[in-house]
């Protein structure tokens, strides 16, 4: 195998252009608490209202739930704060942009905190992703990483000498981004190009108001997470949309009687179903349809079209052909001994068949094991609880323990 030349203008990328940023454009919402700190629980402040004395403990952690929710959730004077500083860049990139930036990612889909990242898409009209296969996953051509660049260094330009911004960098990727933060409110911003918009976050928002529960649940099992380092792909975990694509599969997949129950109720069966229940190693996740699938479903699956149409080669449905596509990838990981890669958790993408969501998720053993000892404390602390057992005085607390203290400061910061 001959290696690959190095040009020199790979060598010598602009001063502008770096790997990282020295400032995480992504903070997560809570970092584990360090030995010695007091245990926070500013959810609690939620539910001031209710009685610890009264009602069962299902109950009662359903409340705690909500109140973390609400917690976590931006104010309407932070949302104040965001619409402001998208209006202001709009308003100071209009000749340089093609369109006005786009809120996209989390805070589009009411899924945010206070310190989570304003995701600005500009979008950038290409003949060639028209023209492209529908059944496979958009690439960008070298010309339209060129326009893309090149839009974002001009608009790095400009921000630069803003005042009302600091921290500006262009990061050099796959494609081009600008991250960035609002000097008075400490808000992190990341502009980057695309000439499509994201389905899959618009699915995930589209199924927002079907499932009640997702909402709720994708807050406590994030928080849950990030307390053990194990959410995002910097962790080499799951993503935000991952993670909303587990629940949500598990929530399509319950009894029409389930949404019925208390946040409790089924924060419990989800981390049961996950932690217990599959391997998550083997079996992949799918949101829709919803449904679990491994290498012997696959199989069965195809097997039963090819009977059932009476020849070998039918066209078998798109997402079960994705569906071969992720179990075949890990298993020929594992044939050359890439055990990370064929343990990944694998999670279809709804938006598209044939794209791993998961396929940065290479920590799976531990996710499981999380999953079941959060279980574990969660059952235990809940028939604690029932039994009168009420000194402390939270359920969620018992397996949720993180410093809150950078997102406090942030929401002091945005509100002063």
């Amino acid at each position: 195998m001959t290696k690959a030349k190095h040009s020199k203008k790979s060598e010598s990328r602009p001063s502008s252009i770096k790997a990282k940023p020295d400032v995480p454009i992504r903070p997560p919402w809570v970092v584990p608490i360090k030995d010695g700190r007091a245990q926070q629980r500013p959810w609690l402040d939620m539910t001031q209202h209710l009685s610890r004395q009264n009602g069962d403990a299902k109950a009662f952690l359903s409340t705690e739930i909500l109140g973390l929710m609400t917690f976590l959730r931006p104010s309407s004077t932070e949302q104040d704060a965001v619409d402001y500083i998208i209006d202001d860049l709009s308003v100071k990139l209009q000749n340089i942009v093609p369109n006005p930036p786009e809120l996209i990612g989390s805070r589009h889909a009411e899924l945010a905190t206070s310190v989570s990242t304003i995701d600005l898409m500009l979008l950038v009209d290409d003949d060639g992703f028209h023209n492209a296969p529908k059944n496979k996953p958009p690439s960008i051509s070298p010309q339209m990483k060129f326009n893309y660049h090149k839009i974002i260094t001009e608009a790095g330009d400009v921000l630069k000498k803003d005042l009302g911004y600091r921290d500006c960098q262009v990061i050099f990727n796959k494609s081009s981004s600008l991250v960035l933060f609002h000097r008075a409110t400490g808000l992190p911003i990341r502009l980057f190009c695309r000439s499509y918009a994201p389905k899959l976050e618009e699915f995930i928002r589209a199924s927002l108001p079907e499932l009640p529960s997702l909402m709720p649940l994708y807050m406590v099992m994030r928080v849950l997470l990030e307390s053990k380092t194990l959410f995002g792909w910097e962790a080499q975990s799951l993503s935000s949309n991952g993670l909303l694509l587990l629940i949500m599969s598990f929530l399509k997949q319950q009894p029409g009687d389930f949404a019925s129950k208390g946040l409790g109720e089924q924060l419990l069966a989800l981390l049961y179903t996950y932690g217990k229940h599959i391997d998550l190693t083997t079996t992949g996740i799918s949101a829709s349809p919803a449904e679990f699938f491994t290498r012997a479903s696959v199989r069965n699956h195809i097997r039963s079209y090819i009977t059932k149409n009476g020849a070998k080669d039918p066209q078998f449905p798109a997402y079960l052909r994705g569906q071969r596509a992720l179990i075949a990838y890990k298993i020929h990981s594992m044939s050359k001994g890439n055990v990370g890669l064929a343990n990944h958790l694998a999670i279809q993408d709804p938006t598209n068949y044939l794209v791993d969501v998961g396929q940065r998720s290479f920590r799976t053993p531990e996710l499981q094991l999380a999953f079941s000892g959060w279980y574990d404390a969660l059952k235990l602390s809940l028939e604690r609880w029932d039994e009168g057992h009420r000194d402390n005085d939270s359920i969620l607390g018992q397996v949720l323990q993180a410093d809150f203290g950078e997102l406090m400061r942030r929401k002091r910061m945005v509100t002063m």
